[in-house]
């Protein structure tokens, strides 16, 4: 009875969890744009400075 209370209990917040986010998927996508666009400009950062250095540190090897 218990094991199958707990795996029922384990089951539920996940797909109720699940179900909580669906509907605030459609009010969230600006937000979701905004920071993906913020992330993708700070990766293209770091990756540029990354590009600077690693060229930096050739040129003081060479």
């Amino acid at each position: 009875m218990k094991d199958s209370d707990k795996k029922r209990n384990g089951k539920t917040p996940h797909s109720s969890s699940g179900e909580g986010r669906a509907p605030r998927g459609p009010s969230r996508p600006p937000l979701s744009a905004v920071q993906t666009m913020e992330t993708f400009t700070r990766q293209y950062r770091d990756k540029k400075r990354e590009a600077e250095v690693s060229l930096q540190l050739s040129n003081f090897v060479l």
